[in-house]
């Protein structure tokens, strides 16, 4: 299993944002509204730089506020403060992540903005299963509702070596040769997410091309990051997913991913995945985090294990000058 980035992955990433970040972002209504507008960082960042000095330098006279001024704790109206991560400035930051289940990753970010929110620079992160480990090192661009990422990851086998050309395959004949050099290849990855935030209603779409920069001169490859066996170099994915928010500050998100592989070469060319995503902010830092997509259709029998993407876990957040540290 392997999370995507927005996780992430990292759905870690989100997102977030992987995959993980996508899912678990929940801004306050202006924010969100903001964002929906918002082509890149530097834009929202002035718009809160104006509205903070705007602030800060206009003179409030207690005798002229009326008490309709000032929103009721009962106004259904009344503007929610940002979330955790949205709070503060703009500023130059390391961060990163810690995730704890059947993978186990670790992410580092650095760059400019607010982290684990809108920010660009750059991201990688180290991973490992019982079956495989692998890293990815990427360029990242971040806003409340679009994420775009560029990198190059590498994966290793700790069982399974290059496969035997053959039109498919079961799970026990990714084992078949134990003494064959164990696979390891290097791969180009680029991703586009997005997320539209109508809260209680969340919808979240990711675009992914990878292309394997060492392919085999002859056989297939397992890849162990994308979990399904693959014949052409380049290989394309698309996942769409919905889900609902409760409780205040959409701390919990319940919801299903569809996911689509494209698999030039292969007698049957298209995998298709679907399964459960969520995500439950316990505190500002922690985070339970569910991403699973299983194989329904696909051009191999690999079962619910070897075939299933994604991840599930707890994951750890930090930033460098956040303002309150902990867990």
């Amino acid at each position: 299993m392997m999370s995507i980035d927005d996780q992430r992955m990292t759905l870690g990433a989100y997102p977030c944002r992987t995959s993980a970040d996508l899912i678990s972002t929940s801004e306050n209504q202006y924010m969100r509204i903001l964002a929906l507008f918002t082509l890149l960082p530097a834009l929202s960042f002035a718009s809160e730089a104006l509205a903070s000095t705007a602030k800060e330098t206009t003179p409030t006279d207690p005798s002229t506020t009326s008490a309709t001024d000032t929103p009721s704790a009962t106004d259904p109206h009344e503007v929610e403060a940002p979330t955790y991560w949205a709070q503060g400035k703009p500023r130059w930051f390391v961060s990163g992540e810690l995730m704890a289940g059947p993978v186990m990753m670790a992410t580092t970010m650095a760059g400019y903005g607010k982290p684990h929110w809108m920010w660009v620079g750059f991201e990688g992160f180290a991973a490992s299963s019982l079956e495989f480990g692998g890293g990815y090192a990427s360029l990242k661009a971040t806003l409340a509702v679009v994420t775009l990422q560029l990198g190059v990851r590498e994966f290793f086998s700790y069982e399974k070596s290059d496969l035997p050309v053959q039109k498919a395959y079961t799970k026990a004949e990714l084992y078949a040769d134990p003494d064959a050099i164990r696979a390891q290849h290097w791969s180009f990855e680029a991703k586009l997410g997005g997320v539209l935030p109508l809260s209680p209603f969340y919808a979240f779409l990711e675009l992914a091309y990878s292309k394997m920069l060492d392919p085999p001169d002859q056989g297939f490859v397992f890849d162990e990051l994308q979990r399904a066996v693959i014949d052409s170099p380049h290989t394309f994915a698309a996942r769409l997913g919905t889900a609902l928010a409760f409780f205040k500050r959409d701390r919990l998100l319940v919801g299903v991913i569809n996911e689509y592989v494209y698999l030039p070469g292969r007698w049957r060319e298209h995998l298709y995945r679907i399964g459960p995503v969520g995500s439950f902010d316990w505190t500002d830092h922690v985070q339970l985090l569910v991403f699973l997509t299983f194989p329904v259709v696909g051009p191999d029998d690999l079962g619910a294990l070897q075939g299933v993407y994604g991840n599930i876990g707890v994951v750890y957040r930090w930033a460098s000058g956040e303002p309150r540290p902990g867990l």
